[in-house]
């Protein structure tokens, strides 16, 4: 029971699907930077989050899977990661233009250039060490929500309490599978609430 709840956590917060949820996060908020775009455009912000940052690097990865170049899409060896890592990156960085080239707040810009900075640091850190993808993920969601309140931008702690518990759930779903230890989990977890707390409260 234990380790179908970890693999259905595990597959809920899949790190491709946190760009996504981080964006309806921000929209969410009845702050400056979410109520100048009207609510349909924030959607259509969502949807382009979406394809971007999840079903394009998901596609090729399931070709990578088709020709076995990986054995599954939880890549639980270090040495499967590597390709992945770059697929991810490269369209992270990808959103990072598009939003660029858009009026939009610089919070969002931010964040996709964080999440592209995190998983370089991870592909990085993955050619000599096995680092918690997942939880550099919700890393960089906590770090993010945490600026914001340090900032009085997000006003209602519940933001930030419910983000730690999806950050411990997230953790306890990867020590119960036995894909990480406690060192690569909490690496994870603490470069994801550096980086982005870095970028999003000081610029």
């Amino acid at each position: 029971m234990e380790t179908k709840l970890a693999k259905l956590i595990s597959f809920i917060f899949h790190p491709l699907l946190i760009t996504t949820y981080a964006f309806l996060l921000l929209f969410s908020q009845r702050a400056y930077f979410a109520m100048i775009i009207p609510i349909p455009a924030r959607w259509r912000l969502v949807l382009i989050v979406f394809i971007i940052t999840f079903v394009l690097p998901l596609s090729l990865m399931l070709l990578l899977k088709s020709t076995r170049k990986i054995k599954s899409l939880q890549m639980y060896e270090r040495k499967e990661r590597t390709v992945p890592y770059i697929i991810a990156g490269w369209f992270s960085f990808l959103l990072y233009v598009v939003l660029n080239n858009t009026q939009i707040a610089p919070i969002y810009k931010h964040f996709a250039l964080g999440v592209g900075l995190l998983i370089l640091f991870t592909l990085l850190v993955n050619l000599k060490w096995k680092i918690s993808i997942h939880m550099v993920a919700v890393g960089g969601v906590l770090g993010t929500v945490l600026s914001l309140t340090m900032n009085l931008v997000i006003a209602d702690p519940l933001y930030l309490i419910c983000t730690i518990l999806i950050a411990g759930l997230i953790g306890f779903a990867r020590l119960s599978l036995k894909v990480h230890t406690q060192a690569q989990v909490y690496a994870g977890l603490f470069s994801g609430i550096t980086l982005m707390m870095i970028l999003v409260f000081y610029f």
